[in-house]
């Protein structure tokens, strides 16, 4: 059973109901229908919001921006051409190309950048993908390590242990 305050309860079908609510939410694991589940989403789905919030966000040193090319891989067989080379990142239905401004689908974003310095091992380095606003899933490789899947706002994902000084290879599929 879940529990809130002030909540507006919203039942998709019989076997789901959604509750929406500010308050801190009051789980009750021991007395909850064995059919149920709870499921917990503490992240905001609101565009909005998940530009403007501090909630999830510590105020973080940037050492530098990944910026410049991309090579963008697409799947052909859902319309999309096998590879471009994106002069910086963009909404791809600002493109001119029909097959990537239409285009619905997986695609893979490739760059190859260069870190200056020798990463601290008193420091923790995090990959901010601040550009990713309304995509479900992005996973994470950098140098050939896959570190997962990111699927909320923020976005960001540890790199300490990958990032070298000198050249990185990053790979980020959406």
């Amino acid at each position: 059973m879940i529990s809130a305050v002030s909540s507006d309860k919203i039942d998709f079908n019989p076997k789901w109901t959604f509750v929406k609510s500010r308050a801190k939410w009051a789980v009750d694991f021991n007395n909850q229908d064995p059919a149920m589940q709870p499921v917990i989403l503490p992240y905001t789905w609101n565009a909005d919001d998940i530009e403007t919030s501090k909630t999830f966000l510590v105020d973080f040193e940037t050492l530098a921006v990944i910026a410049g090319e991309w090579t963008v891989s697409f799947d052909h067989n859902w319309g999309g051409p096998k590879s471009v080379l994106f002069p910086e990142l963009m909404d791809w239905t600002q493109h001119s190309d029909e097959g990537i401004k239409y285009y619905s689908g997986a695609a893979v974003y490739k760059k190859i950048f260069t870190c200056e310095s020798e990463s601290q091992e008193s420091k923790k380095y995090f990959l901010l993908l601040a550009s990713v606003k309304y995509v479900s899933i992005t996973e994470v490789k950098i140098n050939g390590i896959d570190k997962g899947i990111v699927w909320t706002s923020p976005f960001r994902v540890e790199i300490s242990e990958e990032l070298q000084k000198g050249e990185n290879t990053l790979k980020i599929n959406l």
